[in-house]
């Protein structure tokens, strides 16, 4: 996987002027503006297309073009699938085309026999299948402060929104830690994105008991949100989201925290860390004689991110949380694959 893997978890955080955030509203999982298709027919502005410039062939609501090098070539939706309504406006309404997968409306009127004469048979024609395997393992404990934790939930929200949620394409599943694992959704728990969404909606922010067990968000999420038994899939790319302050608490268990990461990494589920700012580094904790405690230090913090995230640069805070959803964005785009 190239460096572009995560292009499809931050696109845009809007943060007014003023002390911290005042409005934290996250387009970013949303689809990118469509791009109106070029004059210049050699140069293809969407991937996909409800009609070709050159010939302005009218097709069915179970058919696509799709755009390589200036050159459209029309296809058909799998078996029991139409394009969106949103998609063929774009043509019909401003000639633009759009860079997704197109093909996400369950349609009777689409759905082919299996055997038989006639045109609308199965065929042999290979279909672009785009969709991950996605963990979100979200630090919830009292070192976090309310306003973000309120910001985390609203950016997975807003991400579980934007991917496409379905059994054959992107599965979710979520989790939070503070002193225990609290489980939120397997990834077979909801195949429908509106379904999930309102677990999501639903989510407690408020740990029973404070405690940073990372390790154990860390292991669980391997060892059963990863699992098969859980809706994991082999054949998937497996992607990994921390959110976390960065300091495993007790201190002792951080060891453990490094080994999980360590464990994670040889399963080869891809990491990244998204730092949340710890409270304990507005007002470090002092001892007796007036020393800080060096414990509480963003370098500190930095440390364990590191060492969870599958390489450094896989390692965001809150204020690059646009630039996390842009490679989530490659990452799904990358794990494309043809049936």
């Amino acid at each position: 996987m190239g460096p572009d893997i995560f292009r499809f978890l931050l696109c845009c955080v809007l943060v007014e002027h003023g002390i911290g955030f005042s409005r934290f509203a996250i387009d970013i999982f949303q689809r990118p503006r469509p791009r109106p298709m070029s004059d210049d027919i050699r140069i293809c502005k969407g991937k996909y297309s409800h009609g070709d410039p050159n010939t302005n062939e009218k097709i069915t609501k179970c058919e696509y073009f799709t755009c390589i090098s200036g050159i459209y070539k029309k296809k058909k939706c799998p078996n029991g699938l139409a394009t969106h309504a949103a998609f063929r406006r774009l043509w019909t309404q401003d000639k633009m085309g759009d860079d997704y997968f197109p093909c996400t409306k369950m349609s009777f009127g689409c759905v082919l026999p299996i055997a038989g004469e006639g045109p609308r048979q199965l065929s042999n024609t290979k279909v672009e299948i785009c969709g991950i395997d996605l963990v979100f393992a979200v630090d919830m404990s009292c070192s976090i402060s309310n306003d973000n934790k309120a910001k985390v939930k609203r950016f997975i929200i807003t991400a579980a929104s934007s991917i496409p949620v379905r059994s054959q394409y992107s599965r979710i599943g979520v989790l939070t830690f503070s002193e225990k694992v609290y489980h939120v959704a397997y990834m077979n728990d909801y195949t429908r994105q509106a379904q999930l969404i309102e677990r999501l909606k639903q989510m407690n922010t408020d740990p029973l008991t404070c405690g940073t067990r990372t390790d154990e968000g860390l292991r669980l999420a391997r060892e059963t949100y990863f699992s098969e038994l859980f809706g994991s899939r082999k054949t998937r790319q497996k992607v990994l989201i921390v959110l976390s302050d960065g300091f495993t608490y007790p201190l002792s268990f951080q060891k453990d925290t490094f080994f999980q990461a360590a464990l994670i990494h040889k399963a080869k589920i891809q990491t990244y860390v998204v730092g949340l700012p710890n409270i304990k580094l507005e007002d470090p904790p002092k001892n007796a004689k007036g020393v800080v405690n060096t414990r509480f230090t963003h370098e500190a913090a930095m440390e364990e991110w590191r060492k969870i995230a599958s390489k450094p640069e896989n390692v965001f805070t809150m204020s690059s949380f646009d630039q996390l959803f842009l490679k989530l964005n490659d990452i799904i785009k990358s794990a494309c694959f043809t049936i």
